[in-house]
Protein backbone atom coordinates (compact mmCIF):
# COMPACT_ATOMS: atom_id res chain seq x y z
CA UNK A 1 0.00 0.00 0.00
CA UNK A 2 1.19 3.69 -0.57
CA UNK A 3 2.56 5.74 1.74
CA UNK A 4 1.39 8.79 3.18
CA UNK A 5 3.22 11.65 5.17
CA UNK A 6 0.77 13.31 7.30
CA UNK A 7 1.82 15.79 10.17
CA UNK A 8 5.14 14.13 9.77
CA UNK A 9 4.19 10.73 10.39
CA UNK A 10 4.30 8.25 7.27
CA UNK A 11 1.13 6.27 7.50
CA UNK A 12 0.11 3.58 4.98
CA UNK A 13 -2.78 4.42 2.97
CA UNK A 14 -5.53 2.53 3.99
CA UNK A 15 -9.26 3.31 1.97
CA UNK A 16 -11.53 2.41 5.93
CA UNK A 17 -9.22 4.66 7.87
CA UNK A 18 -11.53 7.92 7.85
CA UNK A 19 -9.47 10.60 9.41
CA UNK A 20 -6.65 9.56 6.34
CA UNK A 21 -9.16 9.96 3.72
CA UNK A 22 -11.21 12.95 5.21
CA UNK A 23 -7.41 14.86 5.01
CA UNK A 24 -6.66 13.07 1.68
CA UNK A 25 -10.06 15.07 0.48
CA UNK A 26 -8.81 18.65 2.00
CA UNK A 27 -5.51 18.34 -0.08
CA UNK A 28 -7.62 17.88 -2.77
CA UNK A 29 -10.18 20.62 -2.12
CA UNK A 30 -7.04 22.73 -1.26
CA UNK A 31 -5.66 21.69 -4.73
CA UNK A 32 -9.06 22.71 -6.37
CA UNK A 33 -9.22 26.01 -4.97
CA UNK A 34 -5.38 26.60 -5.66
CA UNK A 35 -4.53 26.83 -2.06
CA UNK A 36 -2.21 24.24 -2.10
CA UNK A 37 1.69 25.35 -1.91
CA UNK A 38 3.57 23.47 -4.84
CA UNK A 39 6.02 21.57 -2.21
CA UNK A 40 2.81 19.56 -0.77
CA UNK A 41 1.69 19.21 -4.33
CA UNK A 42 4.59 17.56 -5.89
CA UNK A 43 4.81 14.87 -2.41
CA UNK A 44 1.33 13.96 -3.23
CA UNK A 45 2.08 13.30 -6.83
CA UNK A 46 4.62 11.46 -5.76
CA UNK A 47 2.77 8.75 -4.08
CA UNK A 48 1.83 5.55 -5.60
CA UNK A 49 -1.63 5.57 -6.57
CA UNK A 50 -2.63 9.36 -5.63
CA UNK A 51 -4.71 10.68 -7.95
CA UNK A 52 -6.55 14.43 -7.26
CA UNK A 53 -10.13 12.53 -7.87
CA UNK A 54 -12.99 12.78 -10.47
CA UNK A 55 -13.74 16.59 -11.76
CA UNK A 56 -14.74 17.83 -8.52
CA UNK A 57 -16.01 20.85 -9.70
CA UNK A 58 -18.30 19.54 -11.81
CA UNK A 59 -19.16 16.78 -9.28
CA UNK A 60 -19.85 19.86 -6.86
CA UNK A 61 -22.14 21.53 -9.85
CA UNK A 62 -23.96 18.55 -10.21
CA UNK A 63 -24.34 17.96 -6.41
CA UNK A 64 -25.49 21.19 -6.07
CA UNK A 65 -28.24 20.67 -8.89
CA UNK A 66 -29.62 17.62 -7.20
CA UNK A 67 -29.82 18.96 -4.23
CA UNK A 68 -32.06 21.63 -5.73
CA UNK A 69 -33.93 19.58 -7.90
CA UNK A 70 -34.84 17.46 -4.54
CA UNK A 71 -36.15 21.18 -2.79
CA UNK A 72 -38.18 22.16 -5.76
CA UNK A 73 -40.22 18.74 -5.75
CA UNK A 74 -40.53 19.10 -2.11
CA UNK A 75 -41.53 22.77 -2.19
CA UNK A 76 -38.71 24.06 -0.15
CA UNK A 77 -35.73 24.49 1.23
CA UNK A 78 -34.21 21.35 2.91
CA UNK A 79 -34.63 21.42 6.78
CA UNK A 80 -31.70 19.76 9.36
CA UNK A 81 -34.52 19.11 11.44
CA UNK A 82 -35.92 16.72 9.12
CA UNK A 83 -36.95 12.67 9.80
CA UNK A 84 -35.36 11.82 6.09
CA UNK A 85 -31.56 11.29 5.93
CA UNK A 86 -31.73 12.81 2.98
CA UNK A 87 -33.37 15.97 3.47
CA UNK A 88 -31.01 16.36 6.53
CA UNK A 89 -28.27 15.99 4.23
CA UNK A 90 -28.88 18.24 1.51
CA UNK A 91 -29.68 20.57 4.15
CA UNK A 92 -26.01 20.34 5.83
CA UNK A 93 -24.72 20.47 1.92
CA UNK A 94 -26.31 24.36 1.67
CA UNK A 95 -25.28 25.44 5.12
CA UNK A 96 -21.64 23.98 4.32
CA UNK A 97 -21.67 26.24 1.14
CA UNK A 98 -23.00 29.37 2.88
CA UNK A 99 -19.75 29.28 5.27
CA UNK A 100 -17.40 28.28 1.96
CA UNK A 101 -18.24 31.56 0.78
CA UNK A 102 -17.53 33.39 3.29
CA UNK A 103 -14.00 31.55 3.56
CA UNK A 104 -14.89 29.98 6.55
CA UNK A 105 -15.58 26.18 5.31
CA UNK A 106 -13.08 23.29 3.45
CA UNK A 107 -15.88 22.83 0.95
CA UNK A 108 -15.71 24.08 -2.13
CA UNK A 109 -17.14 27.55 -2.93
CA UNK A 110 -18.55 27.75 -6.55
CA UNK A 111 -19.82 31.30 -7.93
CA UNK A 112 -22.10 29.31 -9.80
CA UNK A 113 -24.20 27.85 -6.86
CA UNK A 114 -25.51 30.89 -6.35
CA UNK A 115 -26.52 30.55 -10.53
CA UNK A 116 -28.07 27.17 -10.31
CA UNK A 117 -30.74 27.57 -7.10
CA UNK A 118 -32.38 30.69 -9.37
CA UNK A 119 -32.78 27.51 -11.49
CA UNK A 120 -34.87 26.07 -9.64
CA UNK A 121 -36.63 29.12 -8.30
CA UNK A 122 -34.75 29.32 -4.76
CA UNK A 123 -32.93 32.88 -4.72
CA UNK A 124 -30.59 34.26 -2.31
CA UNK A 125 -29.88 31.01 -0.62
CA UNK A 126 -26.26 31.57 0.27
CA UNK A 127 -26.42 34.97 0.60
CA UNK A 128 -25.47 35.50 4.31
CA UNK A 129 -27.44 37.33 6.25
CA UNK A 130 -27.48 38.66 10.01
CA UNK A 131 -28.91 35.40 11.48
CA UNK A 132 -29.22 37.18 14.80
CA UNK A 133 -31.53 39.96 13.30
CA UNK A 134 -33.45 37.30 11.79
CA UNK A 135 -33.78 35.06 14.47
CA UNK A 136 -34.75 38.45 16.82
CA UNK A 137 -37.42 39.12 13.73
CA UNK A 138 -38.82 35.86 13.08
CA UNK A 139 -39.26 35.78 17.49
CA UNK A 140 -41.39 38.71 16.59
CA UNK A 141 -43.82 37.15 14.22
CA UNK A 142 -43.82 33.81 15.83
CA UNK A 143 -45.43 35.65 19.60
CA UNK A 144 -47.36 38.17 17.60
CA UNK A 145 -49.40 34.98 16.22
CA UNK A 146 -49.20 33.38 19.43
CA UNK A 147 -50.54 36.69 21.09
CA UNK A 148 -53.72 36.73 18.57
CA UNK A 149 -54.07 33.00 19.28
CA UNK A 150 -54.00 33.43 23.12
CA UNK A 151 -51.59 30.66 23.62
CA UNK A 152 -47.98 29.71 22.39
CA UNK A 153 -48.26 27.26 19.82
CA UNK A 154 -48.51 23.53 19.85
CA UNK A 155 -46.41 20.90 18.05
CA UNK A 156 -49.61 18.74 17.53
CA UNK A 157 -52.09 22.13 16.32
CA UNK A 158 -54.23 20.78 12.89
CA UNK A 159 -52.50 25.00 11.54
CA UNK A 160 -49.38 24.34 9.54
CA UNK A 161 -48.46 27.87 10.70
CA UNK A 162 -49.14 27.12 14.76
CA UNK A 163 -47.16 23.35 14.20
CA UNK A 164 -44.34 25.53 12.49
CA UNK A 165 -44.12 28.10 15.17
CA UNK A 166 -44.06 25.49 17.63
CA UNK A 167 -41.33 23.53 15.82
CA UNK A 168 -39.59 27.14 15.29
CA UNK A 169 -39.50 27.57 19.04
CA UNK A 170 -38.19 24.46 19.94
CA UNK A 171 -35.14 24.36 17.45
CA UNK A 172 -34.38 27.73 19.33
CA UNK A 173 -34.96 26.35 22.76
CA UNK A 174 -31.84 24.04 21.82
CA UNK A 175 -29.72 26.05 19.38
CA UNK A 176 -30.02 29.67 20.82
CA UNK A 177 -28.91 30.11 23.55
CA UNK A 178 -26.42 33.52 23.53
CA UNK A 179 -29.69 35.14 22.45
CA UNK A 180 -31.47 34.16 25.72
CA UNK A 181 -32.10 37.13 26.94
CA UNK A 182 -33.03 39.06 24.05
CA UNK A 183 -35.50 36.52 23.31
CA UNK A 184 -37.10 36.43 26.88
CA UNK A 185 -37.33 40.29 26.34
CA UNK A 186 -39.48 40.04 23.35
CA UNK A 187 -41.63 36.92 24.67
CA UNK A 188 -41.93 38.60 28.03
CA UNK A 189 -43.53 42.28 25.66
CA UNK A 190 -46.13 39.42 24.22
CA UNK A 191 -46.94 38.15 26.95
CA UNK A 192 -45.28 34.49 27.19
CA UNK A 193 -42.16 35.30 29.36
CA UNK A 194 -41.32 31.82 29.60
CA UNK A 195 -41.69 30.62 25.81
CA UNK A 196 -38.00 29.82 25.91
CA UNK A 197 -37.46 28.26 29.17
CA UNK A 198 -36.21 24.51 28.79
CA UNK A 199 -38.23 23.21 31.40
CA UNK A 200 -41.80 24.40 29.89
Amino acid sequence: MPLIRRDDMMQEFNPTDRDLISWASYQRVKHKNGLLELSRKKKLEGILGWHWGKNFKQESLNQCHEVFQRAQKRGRLPKQISKDPQERYDATWISLRKTAKLGKSRSLWLDQFDEITKIYGFHNVFNIRDSKQETLQRCHEVLKRAQERGSLPKENSKDPQERHDAEWIQNIKRRKRKLYRELKKIATQYGFSDAFDKKR
